[in-house]
């Protein structure tokens, strides 16, 4: 991954931007934000966790046993897996907020060039391709917004806990540390008016998708049996294709 720049007219108005035919650029990424629209999508996908960051609660989805590991990246820059995450489609874009506070298009600068791709502009404005990717991260930053709410809502209620996992693989026993989950005895000692308050801001699917994407653990398990058995990468690719194909939404 580049440096991140903020987009100008003035500084590159006659460049040209590649979309990434791969995802390296994810290799090194345990958990990624999930949005509230990507729920559905997401919990037949991976395990979905909290992770805090000072005093605040993300909603994630976990691709990793350990930092820096990302087991749905095969060794070839494939994604493995039915969904990819909204902030991962966005790349090599996002929005970086200015000194002045305001929202400002930026872009890892390994992703321009002189003369080949997409131009970032058409004259004075962007080009109709740069539009595009910037309306995307505009829905992406107001699902942020409405997805933080819902979490700042769970953590008032006390909602979230813990949840130091622990994963047989191949190599022993993985244990995962610094991520929570709902709490279900709390959920269902929610008032009425508790209950109603999570709906009316739409933190219902946060709780149920987290609780209901545990089976997906499982999933991770495989998935890092795999990567440490070392196969050709044919049978690899095999293996990952077969276990996706053969997941099935866990019941209760």
């Amino acid at each position: 991954m580049g440096r991140i720049v903020v987009i100008s007219r003035e500084e590159h108005g006659d460049k040209f931007w590649r979309r990434p035919e791969k995802f390296d650029f994810a290799r090194g990424v345990t958990h990624i934000p999930i949005l509230l629209e990507e729920v559905g999508r997401s919990v037949l996908s991976f395990p979905l966790v909290f992770v805090k960051q000072g005093e605040n609660f993300f909603f994630s989805a976990l691709l990793g046993l350990m930092p820096g590991e990302n087991l749905f990246l095969a060794d070839d820059g494939r994604w493995l897996g039915n969904y990819v995450p909204a902030l991962i489609r966005a790349y090599p874009f996002l929005l970086l907020r200015t000194d002045e506070n305001k929202l400002a298009l930026a872009i890892d600068e390994d992703h321009l060039s002189d003369g080949e791709g997409i131009p970032l502009f058409e004259g004075e404005t962007f080009s109709k391709e740069t539009q595009e990717v910037l309306r995307f991260l505009i829905e992406i930053e107001r699902g942020k917004m409405v997805t933080a709410n819902a979490c700042r809502r769970l953590s008032e209620l006390d909602l979230l806990e813990p949840w130091n996992i622990r994963i047989r693989t191949q190599g022993g026993e993985t244990s995962i540390e610094g991520v929570f989950k709902v709490n279900e005895n709390r959920l269902n000692s929610l008032s009425e008016e508790e209950f109603m308050s999570l709906r009316k801001i739409g933190a219902l699917p946060l709780i149920y998708g987290q609780l209901f994407s545990m089976g997906n653990l499982s999933l991770l398990g495989k998935l890092a049996q795999m990567k440490y058995r070392a196969k050709p990468k044919e049978d690899f690719k095999a293996d990952v294709e077969e276990i996706f194909k053969n997941l099935k939404f866990p019941k209760e």
